[in-house]
């Protein structure tokens, strides 16, 4: 028999075997630590509470409809038109005062007045003065007076009619010429060593007068015919009592109809001139009729140019023709023009073109035998533009300038006559950006071909000219001008064709416009200071600078 102590032995021991089995089994594990509150989410019934109610009332109307008339009364009103109304006009003045003052002395003065809009009149009215008082350093390296002044007046005045426009005009210029060019021809004068001021200088003061009227249709449909028509007097005068006058009368008339036109211009000059070399008095009368057509792409005008002139009782003829094609919306447009021409040497085109020729000069007509250009133009953007162009002239009778017989070793010039072939190439290209920004630059070559004489005197083989205008907000203006000419040749009785120096010139100008009515400018000219010769013994002025106000009233 088991004692009790065994007893209770076997019983501990088989309760220690149960608490180990049972803590073996166990997963959780309790640790103690400090008391850590949280709040738990609220689950909350997302549906509302709605009422079903099982019983329906049904709605019934009942109405009669019992017509009755209704009398009203109304009156009509007139319905004003819709009108479109365009931009504001800007502000227009009656004129401006421009004035301005430079180095070598030379003031410079505008006045303009106008009449302001209208649709019965308008009339303009100007004065023009600018001149130069200072020396420069001549080929000898002595100084001398180079100056000049240059006056002009005028008015026009404009009638206008329900379909035409009557006007009338006059124009006065004046300018005088100094003949400070010296050679040494003379072998008694010293010319290298001599200063000559403005009292020993002899002048060629030139005075020209035109006046004009006419009248010219404003047809806004092409079922009329259009018309220009004018008469026009003008009187040269110069130096040793050397005159010219020239009275024109003149008609320009084209028709059109059925995708056709025709028209031709017209006009009669009666030359008289006294003291000069071939005093004469005769007629020109020019004639050229023409007939065109045109379709979407194209445009066809054919004629002849016809010269009548009285002096050695010829008529001639040149054919004309022009023949332009659309390829593609103006932005490629090929062109080719043959036409000849009669042109007369007038004493007042002489002098304007060469200041410093010899006063009682006569140069006689130009006869271009024919002119044939072609070329390629159009439009790349709406902004950039191109022209790419040749020209080839057979001329009779091209007139030259040559040194003249000096008075007082005094450079004068005179005229010596060849006939001449003349092949121009031509490229120019245009940017315009509004009234912003503006660009145009044009580059020529030109060859020719003489039968007689080495050189075309005092013509160009390169040109190249440049010009740009920048508006700044209306505020401030930028202008920039480039100018060269490259391999001309001159004639000197001494030495024979000399080459000259090429012609290189730069100019640049401002303007700020303080308000709409005052604004300042400066103008700088030949910036890099060249010495350039346009005529033989004639050098240019320096570096040019010019400052002056424009008030607009």
């Amino acid at each position: 028999m088991i004692s009790k102590y065994q007893y209770i032995k076997h019983i501990a021991i088989v309760l220690l075997i149960g608490v180990s089995i049972n803590s073996m089994g166990q997963s959780k594990v309790d640790v103690t630590k400090p008391y850590e509150p949280a709040i738990k989410d609220a689950n909350k019934i997302s549906k509302m509470p709605i009422i079903k109610d099982t019983a329906k009332i049904e709605t019934k109307f009942e109405y009669n409809i019992n017509p009755s008339p209704y009398l009203s009364s109304f009156s009509l009103e007139n319905i004003k038109p819709a009108r479109l109304k365009g931009e504001e006009p800007e502000l227009l003045e009656r004129g401006y005062v421009r004035g301005g003052f430079g180095n070598y002395i030379s003031p410079l003065l505008e006045v303009r007045v106008h009449s302001l809009r209208s649709n019965v009149y308008r009339w303009n009215a100007f004065y023009e003065h600018e001149s130069v008082n200072g020396k420069i350093k001549n080929q000898y390296g002595n100084k001398q007076f180079a100056g000049f002044s240059y006056n002009r007046i005028g008015a026009k005045g404009e009638r206008m009619f329900p379909n035409a426009v009557f006007y009338g005009q006059f124009d006065f210029r004046n300018r005088k010429n100094y003949f400070y060019g010296r050679t040494l021809d003379d072998p008694a004068a010293d010319v290298e060593s001599t200063e000559y001021e403005k009292k020993d200088m002899d002048a060629q003061p030139v005075n020209r007068f035109v006046t004009e009227i006419g009248i010219n249709s404003t047809h806004l449909d092409s079922t009329h015919l259009n018309y220009k028509l004018f008469g026009r007097f003008r009187h040269t005068n110069s130096k040793m009592s050397a005159k010219e006058d020239k009275t024109s009368i003149g008609a320009d008339l084209d028709y059109y109809f059925n995708h056709q036109f025709i028209g031709t211009q017209g006009v009669i000059n009666y030359i008289q001139n006294e003291g000069m070399e071939d005093t004469l008095e005769h007629i020109f009368v020019d004639f050229n009729p023409w007939i065109g057509a045109f379709g979407k792409r194209w445009r066809v005008q054919l004629g002849v140019n016809t010269t009548y002139d009285q002096k050695t009782a010829e008529y001639l003829f040149y054919p004309s023709a022009k023949l332009h094609y659309n390829i593609v919306s103006f932005i490629m447009v090929p062109y080719f023009e043959y036409s000849g021409d009669y042109e007369v040497n007038t004493f007042q085109k002489i002098v304007d073109e060469n200041h410093f020729v010899n006063p009682t000069i006569y140069v006689q007509p130009t006869n271009y035998k024919k002119i044939i250009s072609g070329g390629l133009r159009g439009n790349i953007s709406s902004r950039l533009g191109f022209n790419l162009n040749a020209t080839w002239k057979e001329i009779e009778d091209q007139y030259f300038y040559v040194d003249s017989d000096t008075i007082n070793s005094v450079q004068y010039f005179n005229v010596t006559y060849d006939n001449m072939r003349h092949l121009r190439f031509l490229a120019e290209i245009s940017w315009k950006k509004s009234e912003v920004f503006n660009v145009l630059v044009q580059a020529a070559y030109n060859q020719y071909s003489l039968d007689t004489l080495s050189h075309p005197y005092y013509m160009p083989v390169y040109e190249i000219n440049a010009h740009m205008r920048y508006n700044l907000k209306d505020k401030i203006i930028l202008t920039a001008d480039a100018f060269f000419k490259g391999e001309r040749f001159a004639f000197d009785m001494k030495n024979g064709d000399k080459k000259l120096k090429d012609i290189f010139d730069l100019n640049i100008g401002a303007e700020y416009r303080y308000n709409h009515y005052i604004s300042g400018f400066i103008q700088l000219n030949n910036l890099l200071a060249q010495k350039r010769y346009e005529w033989l013994n004639y050098r240019l002025l320096g570096f040019q600078a010019t400052i002056g106000a424009t008030y607009r009233f």
